[in-house]
């Protein structure tokens, strides 16, 4: 099983100017994102561009980057409430649902995203290993931001009980 390693630092305006002028203009999509909690993570289905993904995700096993097994897959149906409607019939109880925009950029062999979220906060994420990602981190002077250890599930409002931890 895959172990997903990034960083993901919320940015204010000038923050996010200064990656724009690194980086170029974003093209930003929507993302579609539903939750549903399981005691040692949780699973999320994911519509973007016209694309669906069901991801599990485990607990965060670091505090300097975000570490946690990943296993995610994409589905043939791009229909999301036929996705929420077979889950709900499972009897899984959905504990989230937000759409975010999102762009992406590759940057030394990792994937870099800039979300803009429901709430207004915007932050970047920098997935890849932890050696490329640290460059990444300096190439875009984010080195000395402080990182943010909570998923989007927890800091738009999802609980993870305390045996998740």
């Amino acid at each position: 099983m895959a172990i997903e390693t990034e960083v993901k630092i919320r940015l204010d305006e000038k923050g996010l100017a200064g990656i724009i002028k690194k980086l170029g203009k974003p093209e930003f999509f929507p993302q579609q994102n539903i939750f549903y909690q399981f005691p040692k993570g949780f699973l999320r289905i994911r519509g973007e561009n016209g694309k669906t993904y069901i991801t599990l995700k485990g607990k965060n096993n670091s505090k300097e980057y975000n570490e946690r097994e990943e296993i995610e897959f994409r589905v043939q149906t791009q229909s999301l409430s036929e996705l929420r409607h077979l889950f709900g019939s499972l009897g899984m109880i959905e504990k989230l649902h937000y759409e975010k925009q999102r762009a992406n950029f590759r940057l030394n062999d990792c994937i870099v995203s800039i979300d803009l979220l429901p709430d207004g906060k915007t932050y970047i994420e920098i997935e890849g290993n932890r050696e490329k990602i640290t460059k990444n981190l300096r190439a875009l002077d984010l080195i000395r931001y402080p990182r943010e250890n909570r998923s989007y599930f927890e800091m738009l409002g999802g609980k993870i009980d305390a045996s998740s931890r």
